[in-house]
């Protein structure tokens, strides 16, 4: 572990990483870019990837604040992020991805909506979208105003939302909280691990999640119209997996919005002579119940 000093932890920004160098440096070096200080700001990087490519990043930057490295290779997101937890010393935790690129004004929005907001069941989500730096295609515009990627339309700056808005890619809450309830080790499946979380936080803690419109990050990550089917494929499959283990928590679509699916399935031949997105949404939900159907057999 690369281990700087500093006397008092105000906040403490978790990254776990995997096999994305070039993604991290930039994302350092947005941090580092800060309106506000970072004198009592720290960062811990917890490198999921076995070559422990995280490290020889974090040896090479210019470090403005102190950073913490954990290597902890091959053990998922939900094991990472808990062991950032760990040997997090922040009252306030940070999470974001290693693709994520914050604006300057990124931290002290979410530090100031904590001062608003003291309590410990009080829960910041930022906005998240598109690095400009990108080829931001019309395919990946669409995964982001109604496909299926992160969904902000109709959300409120400082009002609450639900917990299917508990994003890990730009959230913060106080370390208090995650000392009472952690990530699921055994439950990692693609994006749910999250879900739950909240679920468990909601449940049991009664939190309050607040949408902090400023709190802007960009997500530097190319998405690929090829990629749809495996993509919405594992989102049906893990779905229907989070539902069994949680019969009390609605994931998976009802009886009704099966059926609506399937006719709309039958109709993908004409969505894609008409409109892309009606071809991309019907493509999704087809893939979608296969991969349910493919959960049900486990």
């Amino acid at each position: 572990m690369l281990h700087d000093t500093c006397h008092m932890v105000k906040a403490s920004i978790i990254i776990p990483a995997y096999k994305r160098p070039q993604e991290l440096k930039i994302t350092l070096q947005a941090i580092f870019s800060q309106t506000r200080k970072l004198d009592d700001i720290e960062i811990i990087v917890v490198d999921d990837s076995p070559e422990g490519e995280a490290g020889k990043v974090i040896e090479n930057v210019e470090k403005k604040c102190a950073i913490h490295y954990v290597k902890n290779p091959k053990k998922g997101r939900s094991q990472a992020r808990n062991e950032g937890i760990k040997h997090a010393r922040g009252e306030i935790i940070l999470f974001i991805g290693d693709d994520i690129v914050v604006s300057p004004d990124w931290l002290e929005t979410h530090l100031q909506f904590h001062e608003k907001k003291r309590g410990i069941n009080d829960v910041v989500i930022g906005f998240t979208t598109w690095y400009s730096e990108l080829h931001i295609s019309r395919y990946m515009r669409w995964l982001e105003n109604g496909g299926p990627l992160l969904k902000f339309k109709g959300l409120k700056n400082g009002k609450e939302t639900d917990i299917y808005h508990f994003y890990t890619g730009n959230i913060s809450l106080k370390k208090k909280l995650l000392e009472k309830e952690k990530f699921n080790e055994n439950f990692d499946l693609y994006g749910w691990e999250d879900i739950e979380l909240g679920h468990r936080l909601k449940k049991k803690h009664k939190i309050h999640i607040w949408y902090a419109r400023d709190a802007v990050a960009y997500h530097n990550h190319l998405y690929e119209e090829k990629d749809l089917e495996k993509y919405t494929k594992s989102l049906g499959y893990s779905a229907s997996l989070f539902q069994k283990a949680f019969k009390n928590f609605s994931v998976t679509p009802s009886w009704t919005k099966k059926t609506i699916f399937v006719i709309i399935t039958l109709l993908i031949p004409l969505f894609k002579r008409l409109k892309k997105e009606w071809y991309w949404y019907a493509v999704g939900k087809r893939e979608f119940l296969k991969g349910m159907k493919q959960a049900s057999k486990q």
